[in-house]
């Protein structure tokens, strides 16, 4: 009873079952159709993975790709200071920077800054004319292309220069006459008073001073003798003479040749300066004879036999020529009488800067030799009386030689020794001596030659000096 209970329970769950789950084969097993295979696939059946792959090193990252910057397309310039001879200003010069179409200048007073721009031009050099005496200056230049900014140079390295105070002696007078000479040196002796010392030696037919200056120690043992103007047209040698002892007095605590200082230098050989030989005639050359203040000898100057106009004038206003008033050694003079030129004078000696000249040198001591600036030629004479001091002449003119680039017209057997001031060193002193030729123009030499004149001849002290130091 109970099994037949059982079995009928069954046969109602079976049925029901079949009812629900769907059909079933023979052996009891459910049935699918091929949609449901379908189905069951698609929503059941899962790829298999595909296997990992073996470790391998990792790649490290490339750093990011960043743009360097474009370097400049010019070459910073190279610059250097100066001060001006004209004010003693900074000038800063600069080399040409290849593809620059301009530069830029700019200047601090102090070296870490601020720079401004001061200045753009397209030349290569810069004057600072505002510069402050006294005040140090700090500069740099770029070189800018003309395109982009990005092509200008990079500054330029730091160059600096202390602005100087103003000259006495003025290198813009195209006309250096006697009253220029005369308040500069009555100026520079003030102001250098323990280096420069002035002498009166007299005075000219028209009433002006004759001077000496020495420069240095008074009481050395050895003396250059320097002088400078004894024909009138030559009146920028006198400028010139006055602006080197300018310059040796400016400097005198602080500059040095060949490792000595110029304090050593002049300490031991001073030298005695005549800038200006002959004022009268510098008077007439410059001015023509209203020049000459005395009315008497302003008429004689008029009567005068005149090779050229007033500005050709070589003599003194008597019309002797001072490079002529010495002894005659040998030949005849050009002159016979008064003139502009070429007359050596009635007798030997015969004038007052002549006097003035023997007084000079005879106030010093020890004479060691002679330089004695004219014009023109770019030359230089130099001789000997015998050949027992040529060595010494020689060596002496070879300095001068070598310093100017002028050439060199030994004398010493010259059949010009008409009584000229180099032949009568020559002859009576026996101590070498130059004479120089300076400027390559016409006299007057043209004032736009000054400074190449001055800064051939502007060491010729100091190398005087160290030539006969100790």
């Amino acid at each position: 009873m109970k099994m037949k209970k059982i079995t009928s329970m069954m046969l109602v769950f079976l049925m029901a079952a079949s009812l629900y789950m769907g059909p079933t084969d023979v052996y009891g097993q459910e049935t699918v159709s091929v949609a449901d295979v379908q189905t069951q696939t698609e929503a059941e059946v899962v790829q298999p993975e595909t296997p990992a792959e073996p470790d391998t090193p990792a790649v490290p990252e490339e750093p990011p790709v960043t743009e360097e910057p474009e370097k400049p397309a010019l070459k910073a310039p190279v610059a250097k200071t100066t001060l001006r001879l004209e004010d003693a200003k900074p000038k800063l010069t600069w080399n040409k920077v290849k593809g620059a179409s301009k530069y830029q200048v700019y200047v601090a007073e102090q070296k870490k800054g601020p720079y401004y721009r001061k200045w753009t031009t397209v030349k290569t050099n810069y004057s600072h004319t505002k510069a402050r005496a006294g005040q140090k200056y700090y500069y740099k230049v770029k070189a800018v292309s003309g395109k982009e900014t990005v092509n200008d140079s990079p500054m330029s390295k730091i160059v600096i220069r202390t602005c100087g105070q103003p000259y006495i002696v003025s290198i813009t007078d195209t006309k250096y006459t006697y009253n220029d000479f005369k308040t500069d040196m009555d100026r520079l002796v003030k102001k250098y008073p323990d280096l420069l010392k002035k002498r009166y030696l007299g005075k000219t037919v028209d009433d002006r001073g004759l001077y000496s200056m020495t420069f240095g120690n008074p009481k050395a043992k050895k003396q250059i003798f320097v002088t400078a103007g004894f024909h009138a047209r030559e009146y920028i040698n006198c400028q010139v003479t006055m602006r080197m002892i300018e310059y040796y007095c400016r400097n005198y605590q602080t500059e040095t040749y060949n490792g000595v200082s110029y304090e050593k230098l002049f300490n031991q050989v001073s030298f005695c300066i005549l800038p200006m030989v002959n004022p009268d005639g510098i008077a007439i050359s410059t001015y023509g004879p209203s020049a000459i203040k005395d009315k008497k000898l302003r008429a004689k100057v008029k009567k005068i036999d005149r090779n050229g106009s007033y500005t050709n004038w070589k003599a003194n206003a008597r019309g002797v020529d001072l490079n002529g008033n010495y002894i005659n050694y040998a030949g005849p003079p050009d002159k016979t009488t008064f003139a502009s030129e070429g007359y050596p004078g009635p007798k030997s000696y015969s004038e007052k800067e002549t006097k003035a000249v023997r007084k000079a040198m005879a106030g010093c001591s020890n004479i060691k030799a002679v330089i004695n600036y004219h014009s023109m030629g770019n030359c230089i004479y130099w001789g000997y009386h015998s050949k027992k001091y040529k060595a010494k002449a020689w060596a002496f003119a070879k300095l001068f030689r070598d310093m100017t680039g002028y050439y060199t017209i030994d004398e010493s057997y010259s059949p010009m020794a008409r009584g000229d001031f180099e032949h009568y060193i020559m002859h009576e002193y026996r101590i070498p001596y130059v004479c120089i030729e300076n400027g390559k123009s016409r006299t007057p030499v043209k004032h736009s030659e000054f400074k190449s004149i001055y800064n051939k001849n502007k060491l010729g002290f100091a190398k005087a000096a160290y030539h006969y130091y100790k």
